[in-house]
């Protein structure tokens, strides 16, 4: 059938209520990852759904929370405005007879943008009687008057989807079909580049904020922002520079011959050989890169793949302050391996993780879906602890 009809539709709600996973049960793929760790959706990401004559472009938002850093503000940034230029907001939340603050606020800045708004109470595969969901629907009844409807559901089980989406096709408008057949996400192969770079910026930001930079670490949230696909634009380029410069000193260089680039490079060194050891036990060449693609460099996939654990072990290089580069310190970096890190929701020592995030990064690249990915988690009060392997 033609699609005559679009609905733009932007699902809110706090962090793990379980909006990335409403996202992926209607449109029928994994597109946003899906984590028991709060704000691990960072981009506004399209999901596309087609019933009938009817295209719904569903946009998933970063779980609303209160900000505990820049990082965090460019989050909260993302869902207010995901709040602009749609149809209708769903809001999400847990089948829980109590309306916390991040629903409030979500609510009143749906009330000010005039908005029809459907209330999800998902996750009723997890209450045992069902009268329990009276209490939570007469807490938000009480709360917000507006609602257009209130459905209760589980994206886990499907229940409760068809009446969800007969409720989405009444906020439909007539227009043309925005994303062609068989495109569930707006998210091509370029962004595998962009979300790189993306997640290094967000793990140079963190440094920075640890070493109270807060001027470098504003900046870089700007440039987070402006990452495009493929980096077209090289917002990598011009957040190194700022970067260095915070952490190392203005005078710094990265060209330059002194302990501290030794330090680094041979950090990165260590990190770079780990990477590459697990792209060949996955049985991939280490010479085919996504973005760093010299003929004569046989390392341009674990180049690629090696960015986002970079801001590590410059946090490493900046924590020990050398004066030169000889046995000691070189045993210090070498036990960056035996560090902890956060990923995928648990404690990893650095080693697992870089097994973990380079698997689903070339699951993500052969699947062609970049949301897979299991980025590490830049919590560095752990990574910095004394608890070695």
């Amino acid at each position: 059938m033609n699609i005559t009809k679009t609905a733009m539709i932007t699902v809110c709600g706090r962090p793990n209520v379980g909006k990335s996973s409403l996202t992926n049960a209607l449109v029928g793929e994994k597109i946003a990852i899906v984590s028991d760790k709060p704000q691990t959706t960072r981009n506004r990401i399209y999901g596309v759904v087609n019933r009938g004559d009817t295209q719904y472009v569903l946009l998933d938002t970063p779980g609303l929370h209160k900000p505990r850093s820049r990082l965090g503000d460019y989050m909260v940034k993302v869902v207010r405005e995901s709040l602009s230029d749609v149809e209708c907001a769903l809001l999400l939340v847990e089948p829980i007879p109590h309306v916390g603050e991040p629903e409030k606020v979500l609510l009143q800045r749906i009330r000010e943008e005039h908005l029809p708004c459907v209330l999800c109470i998902n996750k009723i595969d997890t209450v045992e009687k069902k009268e329990a969901l009276l209490e939570v629907i007469a807490a938000y009844s009480a709360a917000y008057d507006g609602f257009d409807a209130i459905i209760p559901i589980s994206a886990r089980t499907g229940d409760g989807l068809d009446e969800l989406m007969r409720q989405l096709s009444q906020y439909a408008q007539e227009g043309p079909q925005l994303f062609p057949d068989g495109m569930t996400t707006d998210q091509a192969d370029s962004q595998v580049c962009a979300e790189i770079v993306r997640e290094k910026i967000v793990g140079q930001i963190a440094v920075l904020e640890s070493e109270d930079c807060t001027e470098a670490a504003s900046l870089l949230c700007g440039y987070l922002e402006e990452v495009q696909p493929g980096d077209a634009t090289n917002r990598e380029g011009h957040a190194a520079k700022v970067y260095f410069n915070a952490l190392f000193g203005k005078a710094f260089s990265r060209e330059q011959e002194n302990a501290w680039n030794a330090a680094l490079d041979y950090g990165y060194s260590i990190v770079l050989s780990a990477v590459a050891r697990e792209i060949t036990a996955c049985g991939y060449s280490t010479q085919l890169g996504v973005f760093h693609d010299n003929m004569f460099n046989k390392l341009n996939l674990a180049c690629d793949l090696v960015e986002p654990f970079r801001p590590l072990v410059d946090h490493a290089v900046r924590q020990m302050a050398p004066e030169k580069l000889e046995h000691d310190e070189k045993m210090q970096l070498v036990q960056i391996l035996n560090r902890q890190i956060l990923i995928d929701g648990s404690r990893q020592y650095m080693l697992n993780a870089i097994r973990i995030f380079v698997k689903s990064a070339l699951d993500a690249m052969r699947e062609e879906n970049i949301s897979s990915v299991r980025w590490p988690v830049y919590e560095l009060q752990i990574y910095a602890n004394d608890d070695l392997l």
